[in-house]
């Protein structure tokens, strides 16, 4: 695509400014030399100000988020002296924006970015709010900030945060008369005109963002459910989602995670394809055998129907809460905050899908989640029962018996596997004294016939080996009579 250029551009950015911590600055890069120019905007109005505070290593380089944005709020004492167009300003510049994009939805975003920022209970306390978001609004060039974005220029208005402004007045708009709607409207159809023409840069998920109703889900339209099978018949939801991000929108907001998460690694880029719950419960277990997923697909807390879904994993199986964080704790849910991640290779830290956000290699703290309650998950070896078919457990040598089980889960495996264990040695004489035949998996049943040439105590099981932590065992016990 012709825009290839420009994301490397950002990226570029990023880095070396996530890095040097720096507001201005030209940077050359020694094999494909780009000179790039980082501009923020000087606060005119003195009496509040992000900069003494973003611009300080000590927060910029700070892994606990939640400090962090305490460092944010604006002292009580000044709230009441700031303008509402400082007060506009201070909100639609806000460092931590991006955490918008890390929920199921924006408007959910939206609202937890405003919980977070004293300045909005403020704002929307004036009397004057609307007259001066739509003062704001009207200065925002959405030309311009496709130009910087070409540029590799990153300014105080970046094409996500533009979406971010554009949901903020959504969010807003009871505080608008008729006529300053009317206002609002044509404000954002010739906004909107101007993205159009730039169809290789604005997705779907970046426009008609004031036109929308609030979507249940995040992205613009459910093309298909998908069904991840578990344990007992369950199933946990996956919806499939379209369209997803153009890549200079991928770009830009790798740019701004980097910029307030300078610690961070991404590991993929942004979509709507999937989410922190389909990553760890799905994603990361069902896979094929090169690896790949078998699912993509974004999954919810909370099923369509509004029963559990990523709960089912503890409570149907397979995992089982662990008492503390280790090695055998591949899973861990943020249980304040609705969000899922892995254990990392890395040590110290985990690996989670941030929403819309890319797929980030983090500390525990250093995200948009509430860590104060974290749940570590372990696999749990389960055992289930197998019947025998025409008998009472007391078998006959020489005769074929159909051993089943209908308690079946249809979970990706990695093997499955009968044996027959002798319970008075507890060796294992499958293929010597039992003889195993036919077996077979379908959606309904597990089988196989057995046959015996030695009398005695014998279990018999059916081994199905998930992973190198998981496996599901049925077994039964039978005696097998000798010759009378």
């Amino acid at each position: 695509m012709k825009h290839l250029t420009p994301l490397f551009i950002c990226f570029v950015v990023c880095l070396l400014t996530a890095c040097a911590g720096m507001t201005e600055n030209d940077v050359t890069n020694d094999d494909n030399p780009v000179s790039v120019t980082v501009l923020t905007k000087s606060n005119s109005d003195d009496s509040f100000s992000f900069d003494p505070i973003t611009q300080d290593s000590l927060w910029r380089f700070n892994e606990n988020t939640a400090e962090r944005i305490a460092a944010l709020q604006i002292p009580v004492e000044r709230l009441d002296n700031l303008s509402t167009e400082n007060l506009v300003r201070l909100c639609m510049e806000y460092p931590f924006f991006i955490h918008f994009m890390a929920y199921n939805t924006p408007e959910e975003g939206i609202r937890v970015v405003k919980s977070r920022f004293n300045g909005f209970r403020e704002l929307e306390s004036r009397q004057d709010a609307a007259q001066k978001l739509l003062s704001y609004y009207e200065q925002v060039d959405v030309a311009a900030i496709v130009q910087d974005a070409l540029r590799g220029t990153r300014g105080t208005m970046t094409i996500p945060r533009l979406t971010y402004v554009e949901h903020i007045l959504q969010s807003m708009t009871p505080l608008f008369s008729k006529d300053e709607m009317r206002q609002l409207n044509a404000l954002a159809s010739a906004k909107e005109s101007v993205k159009l023409s730039y169809p290789d840069v604005f997705s779907e998920n970046s426009r008609n963002v004031l036109f929308k109703q609030e979507m249940t889900r995040v992205g613009d339209s459910i093309v298909s459910m998908t069904y991840v099978p578990l344990y007992y018949g369950y199933s946990m939801e996956g919806i499939n989602l379209s369209p997803d991000y153009s890549g200079i929108e991928k770009a830009a907001i790798a740019v701004e995670v980097f910029f307030e998460h300078p610690l961070v690694t991404i590991l993929a880029p942004a979509t709507v394809t999937y989410n922190c719950h389909s990553y760890a419960w799905n994603m990361t277990e069902y896979q094929d055998s090169q690896g790949n997923p078998l699912y993509t697909t974004w999954i919810n807390n909370i099923k369509s129907d509004f029963s559990p879904n990523v709960s089912l994993n503890w409570t149907v199986g397979p995992f089982e809460i662990a008492s503390s964080f280790g090695s055998h704790t591949p899973k861990i849910f943020y249980s304040q905050d609705d969000h899922s991640a892995v254990k990392s290779s890395v040590s110290g830290k985990f690996e989670s899908k941030w929403g819309q956000l890319p797929l980030i290699r983090h500390s525990p703290s250093d995200c948009p989640y509430d860590d104060s309650s974290l749940w570590y998950f372990k696999y749990f070896n389960s055992h289930r029962a197998l019947s025998c078919m025409g008998s009472d457990m007391e078998l006959e040598l020489g005769l074929p018996y159909l051993f089943y089980t209908t308690d079946v889960s249809n979970e990706a495996y990695l093997s499955r596997t009968w044996h027959v264990y002798e319970n008075k040695n507890g060796e294992d004489v499958t293929g010597t004294w039992a003889t195993i035949s036919n077996p077979s998996y379908s959606s309904s049943e597990y089988s196989a016939y057995i046959t015996f040439s030695h009398a005695g105590l014998y279990t018999v099981t059916l081994e199905i080996l998930r992973s190198g932590y998981h496996s599901v065992t049925y077994e039964i016990e039978v005696y097998v009579e000798p010759f009378i």
